[in-house]
């Protein structure tokens, strides 16, 4: 069902833009010009000056071109295509295909003649490339002329990361406006990004109360609110020295611009001789959408980055027509779409690998520690534990297939043998011996804290009966407490609510706007993810009790009743 609430979610996706994404790119007269749905306008394709400032840094876009996709009036809330209400691709130009034909003769050609050509035919085409010495990197900030002095000093006080010194580099240049060498590219932005960053608090707390979503936005926003003071007068600095002084009071809405346009299309390139990665902000190859499983990448080169794809996917794409939009996997396999939520606003109906049900140990606040809590904490240290479990999906290639609110699919393992083996099996080595850790009575902590000596528990399943019981049960607990936060009073309801909801937008009968949806998808498969390691935890508890009465020698009365 997530699925196809997802189909949904895709198709409507490249329909419109959600309503928070504030993109001033094309005259509303133009916008209206364009049929419903249109892929955007051949005048402004071949122009602007996006394409002319990467063409003059030395950009390989001959055979791309950037398009600006219209929103089809009463899409969604109804309202026509207005210039906010626009998104942005990379799409092929015809000479992309007149190339691999040309190719490809060249290459029968001189198979027939008995040649090897060494045109790489069968491996990865070259689609597009942009020069590194247009990236925007923490490093190239520091060496602005103009400017690179002052965020030195705040890089070498400690004030600022390199992340964050390329956030302020942003926020001065777009201060800074018409003067800044940027303003080709930074013109080319959209006003906001559709992530829960810009959501309001009351729809931060309806979208997403009790995730750690939420949790993650609420704390970012208190941290950009607490930093702005430190470094406004900084910004303003900076924007002078590039815009003079008129420019305007950089705002508190130029800083969080600044920092959603970093972190939601920044790549990580080699730099030194050691090769180390370095976030950076290529011009040009952010233009690039995700899609899942995209045929296409991005590889750094000599002097450049260039957007790869197989020659096969080049020639299917070809055959499909030729006008499809050529998108890059931002990395599926490692984010999850908790992550993908957070920067891009975007998220997968199948649950990843990476897509992980995070749990706490019960702790209180440490300045409530007792010498107890002292001795178990640094026991789990000692003995390589962590506070903090973090538990995969259970079976990942289900999961797109599952109905998660169908409970046939997630009690099914309740009366299931060998919920315990699955169980032990799952969850991560050091989360267990935390878990271990806190369980273990304060005296035998202290002890082991104090040798700092491995206890060398071994693996779960060497574990005795009743130390697993007591890890497992703790484990059922935490899981009972996260179904609480999800769906209980704090939360945003039951899993099921939330599947009505994707229901109805996919079929247009209630439709929600893409981040609302996107808030809605991954929320429910944070509940569905839960749900199912509660019911697993629940059936391993059960399956130790009963191992253990069964074990237990009869009492004084009589001999056991076998059940």
């Amino acid at each position: 069902m997530l699925a196809g609430a997802a189909r949904g979610l895709a198709a409507r996706r490249r329909q419109h833009a959600a309503a928070l994404v504030r993109e001033r790119l094309v005259p509303t007269a133009l916008c209206d010009a364009l049929p419903n749905g249109a892929p955007g306008n051949r005048a402004y394709r071949e122009g602007g000056p996006l394409r002319a400032w990467l063409a003059a840094y030395g950009a390989n876009i001959e055979h791309v071109e950037f398009r600006e996709i219209c929103r089809p009036a009463g899409a969604g809330d109804g309202a026509a295509a207005s210039p906010q209400d626009v998104e942005r691709g990379v799409f092929p130009r015809p000479s992309l295909f007149l190339a691999r034909r040309a190719l490809g003769l060249a290459a029968g050609v001189a198979a027939w003649a008995g040649m090897v050509l060494p045109l790489g035919i069968h491996g990865d085409v070259e689609v597009a490339s942009f020069p590194t010495k247009l990236a925007l990197t923490a490093q190239a900030a520091r060496e602005d002329p103009h400017i690179g002095q002052v965020l030195t000093e705040l890089h070498e006080t400690g004030i600022v990361d390199d992340e964050t010194t390329l956030v302020l580099y942003l926020t001065a240049h777009k201060v800074a406006g018409e003067a800044s060498r940027l303003l080709p590219y930074l013109s080319s932005l959209p006003d906001r990004t559709p992530t829960p960053l810009w959501l309001p608090p009351d729809q931060l707390d309806a979208w997403l109360a009790g995730t750690n979503a939420h949790k993650a936005t609420k704390a970012l926003q208190g941290h950009l609110l607490q930093l702005w003071p430190k470094v406004q007068p900084v910004v303003r600095q900076m924007a002078m020295a590039v815009g003079g002084a008129g420019v305007p009071e950089p705002g508190f809405g130029d800083f969080v611009w600044a920092h959603s346009m970093f972190w939601s299309r920044s790549v990580e390139l080699p730099s030194g001789p050691d090769g180390a990665p370095q976030s950076a902000l290529v011009p040009g190859l952010d233009m690039f959408n995700h899609a899942p499983g995209a045929p296409f990448r991005y590889e750094p080169k000599a002097g450049s980055v260039a957007v790869v794809a197989p020659w096969s996917a080049l020639r299917a794409l070809g055959r499909a027509g030729g006008d499809g939009e050529l998108t890059i996997d931002y990395g599926r396999a490692v984010k999850s779409n908790e992550e993908l939520l957070f920067h891009y606003g975007i998220v997968e109906a199948a649950a990843g690998p990476a897509d992980v049900v995070a749990l706490l140990c019960p702790l209180p606040p440490r300045a409530e520690w007792d010498d107890r809590l002292e001795a178990q904490a640094a026991c789990m240290y000692v003995a390589g534990g962590s506070p903090r479990i973090l538990l995969p999906p259970l079976d990942a290639r289900q999961t797109a297939r599952r109905d998660p609110a169908r409970k046939g699919s997630v009690l099914s393992r309740a009366g299931r043998p060998g919920a315990l083996k699955e169980l032990l099996a799952a969850v991560p080595h050091d989360g267990m011996v935390g878990l271990r850790a806190f369980a273990t009575p304060g005296i035998e902590a202290a002890a082991i804290a104090e040798a700092g000596k491995d206890p060398e528990w071994g693996p779960a399943d060497t574990w005795d009966a009743g130390t697993q019981l007591s890890v497992v049960t703790t484990l059922a607990r935490l899981l009972e407490t996260r179904i609480v936060d999800l769906e209980g009073p704090e939360g945003t309801g039951p899993l099921e609510h939330d599947i009505g909801l994707l229901e109805g937008s996919a079929a247009d009968a209630h439709p929600l706007e893409p981040l609302e949806e996107a808030c809605a998808m991954y929320r429910a498969q944070q509940k569905r993810l839960t749900r199912e390691w509660a019911v697993l935890a629940r059936a391993a508890v059960a399956e130790l009790s009963g191992t253990m009465a069964a074990r237990a020698p009869p009492s004084r009365g009589g001999a056991r009743t076998q059940q």
